[in-house]
């Protein structure tokens, strides 16, 4: 699970190759899998991931720059060693 965050200049988009994945923006939840729309998430708004399973998700971004990241709670391991910012 990573940490519930949000950027404050960047803006992403995600869309999901393989698996299954809970992405929460603003406390609405949405399901990520290789048939559904990619999602859009504007700068500011709170998001966090979780997977359901093993999972490939694409990523395409403004730049990404670690002091523009805002983190709420923290990253959660899961079995993977894969580390999930």
């Amino acid at each position: 699970m990573s940490s519930y965050h949000y950027h404050p200049r960047k803006k992403e988009t995600f869309y999901s190759l393989e698996g299954v994945v809970a992405l929460t923006i603003e406390s609405k939840d949405y399901m990520m899998n290789p048939f559904s729309r990619p999602k859009t998430i504007e700068p500011g708004a709170r998001h966090s991931f979780t997977g359901i399973s093993d999972a490939v998700l694409i990523e395409v971004s403004t730049y990404h720059d670690e002091a523009d990241v805002v983190r709420i709670t923290e990253s959660v391991a899961g079995k993977s060693n894969n580390k999930i910012a």
